[in-house]
C-alpha cells in the first residue's frame, strides 16, 4: 500500500474504535528499519510492512497496553475482521488450536492514553484560527495545514507568513516545529505555494465579501 493509503486506514481504524474526534497515531516512513513499530502516538512502516494485515497489527498496539498479550490479540482479531474481511470463526479456531490466550469478545480492553506532545502555538495564531472557524485539532486535520494557512492568508494577508505555515503543519502532525526536518519543510512550502497560486488564479482569494458602495 502507498504510505498515504496506510495513513487513511489508520485514521479510519481509530475513528471507528475511539470516535470521530480521536487523534490517530502519526504514520511515518520506516525505511531503514528492519521492523515495523506501533504505539498510540506513532506507527513506523518500512516498505515491506505496508500491507493491510501488518498496518492493522500496528494499530492493535495502539489499542491495547499488553504488548502481544490477550488484549492485543483481541484488538487485532477485531481489526482483521472489520477492516480486512477475515473470517472470525477461522481466526478464533486458529487461536484455540495454537493455545493462545485472547480476551473474550465484547470485554473492554485497557487502552493506552495518548501522550499529547507540547506543540507551541502563538496566541495570535490560535485566535486567527478561531476567527476563520477552525476551533479544534479535528477540524484542522480535516482541512489540512496548507488549506488552513491559505484561508488565514485570505483573511489576514501578509500577517500570515511561513512561520504560521510550519506551525500549522506541526500542529496537524502533533509534533513540535523543531522536529520538522528540511525535506518535510520543503514539501510543505512547495504544496502551499502551489495551492496559493491556484487559489489566486481562480479568483477565490478574499473570503470577506466587499461592502457595496453606497451612492452619494
Amino acid at each position: 500500500m502507498p504510505l498515504e493509503e496506510c495513513r487513511t486506514l489508520v485514521a479510519a481504524v481509530f475513528a471507528r474504535r475511539l470516535g470521530p474526534d480521536a487523534v490517530p497515531p502519526r504514520v511515518e516512513d520506516g525505511r531503514g528499519r528492519r521492523h515495523a513499530a506501533g504505539s498510540r502516538e506513532v506507527i513506523k512502516l518500512p516498505r515491506w510492512a505496508r500491507t493491510r494485515p501488518v498496518v492493522l497489527h500496528e494499530c492493535a498496539h495502539g489499542l491495547a497496553t499488553d504488548g502481544h498479550g490477550p488484549d492485543f490479540v483481541r484488538a487485532y482479531v477485531e481489526l482483521l475482521v472489520e477492516f480486512a474481511d477475515f473470517d472470525r470463526a477461522m481466526l478464533e479456531a486458529s487461536l484455540s488450536a495454537a493455545g493462545l490466550q485472547v480476551t473474550p469478545a465484547g470485554q473492554p480492553l485497557r487502552q493506552p492514553a495518548l501522550r499529547q506532545p507540547r506543540v507551541a502555538i502563538g496566541r495570535n495564531l490560535g485566535a486567527r484560527l478561531m476567527a476563520i472557524g477552525i476551533r479544534s485539532m479535528a477540524q484542522l486535520r480535516a482541512i489540512g495545514a496548507v488549506q488552513a494557512w491559505i484561508r488565514l492568508k485570505r483573511c489576514f494577508g501578509n500577517a500570515i507568513g511561513e512561520a504560521s505555515l510550519l506551525s500549522l503543519a506541526a500542529m496537524e502532525q502533533g509534533r513540535p516545529v523543531e522536529e520538522l526536518d528540511g525535506r518535510t519543510r520543503a514539501r510543505i512550502r512547495f504544496a502551499a505555494l502551489g495551492q496559493l497560486l491556484v487559489a489566486r488564479a481562480h479568483g477565490v482569494w478574499m473570503d470577506r465579501p466587499r461592502r457595496p458602495r453606497t451612492p452619494r
